[in-house]
């Protein structure tokens, strides 16, 4: 594991996000290259998805700050891949067992609702893929102790007309 210290590097400048407490990359001209490139390719291979990817994003949650609220994503991550980087140890994503109408509010559901979950560890190097637009997904605030530096590569299907971005 790499010891960071002051953060994640890139040509792009990080911009911060108060709705998720992180600092973020959007569509570094790298990662895009591999979005569109090899992980393309090697996820329509393994899944047979015909889809292409929407826009990525490098995120980095920083100690006692980061957080992601329970949430559905917009249609451009139809399905998402989430890899971890690095981290000081593992945060887990919290994905909720059963699917919810998309026209109900999240403000709405009952505590037990989310309580049906499956708790995903990812060590730096592994990653998860699932709709996130179909499923709720969260993390708890990450500890005082911990950071993590995550890449989110969002693909849509393939006959997608709309934005992208």
């Amino acid at each position: 594991m790499i010891k960071r210290t002051d953060g994640l590097k890139s040509s792009n400048a990080m911009v911060v996000d108060h709705n998720f407490h992180r600092k973020y990359i959007h569509n570094d001209v790298f990662f895009k290259s591999l979005h569109s490139g090899i992980f393309l390719d090697k996820f329509r291979q393994e899944t047979g998805l015909k889809i292409k990817p929407s826009y990525c994003l490098l995120s980095s949650y920083e100690k006692d700050l980061g957080i992601c609220p329970p949430h559905r994503d917009r249609p451009q991550c139809y399905i998402t891949l989430n890899l971890c980087l690095n981290q000081a140890k593992v945060w887990p994503l919290f994905v909720a067992k059963n699917s919810f109408p998309s026209h109900r509010s999240v403000a709405t559901l009952h505590k037990h609702e989310l309580e049906e979950k499956v708790e995903i560890l990812l060590n730096p190097g592994d990653g998860v893929a699932y709709s996130g637009i179909d499923y709720l997904h969260w993390r708890e605030k990450i500890s005082n102790d911990n950071f993590c530096d995550m890449l989110h590569l969002h693909f849509v299907p393939e006959d997608f007309q709309g934005d992208l971005d």
